[in-house]
């Protein structure tokens, strides 16, 4: 009787530490402000459109990524700022610099 309690202590710790892990170790949230910022510095002035594009590109929605490549290209981002500020919006950014601040 004993050991069944152990073994099924044991089990539950298990379960518990593996998935706090992976709550611990989930990737950053997808943040508009990270996208905004990104574009602020490379000085491009926020809008309306540039705002909702972001939004878009943080609510994880299927073509939210693409919506927001659009438009920020429609309101005069170079490409590769429009790649990088959406990638920082859906949060692939943060997630591939582990959260981090690293220089690029």
């Amino acid at each position: 009787m004993f050991g069944r309690f152990r073994a099924a202590t044991t089990v539950a710790v298990a379960v518990v530490a593996a998935g706090s892990a992976v709550f611990v170790a989930s990737p950053a949230e997808a943040s508009p402000s990270d996208c905004l910022s990104y574009l602020a510095g490379a000085g491009y002035p926020e809008t309306t459109a540039k705002r909702m594009a972001c939004e878009r590109a943080a609510g994880g929605e299927i073509g939210g990524y693409v919506f927001c490549y659009d438009v920020l290209r429609e309101t005069g981002v170079s490409p590769a700022h429009a790649a990088e500020a959406c990638d920082r919006a859906d949060g692939v950014w943060a997630a591939s610099a582990g959260a981090a601040s690293v220089k690029r």
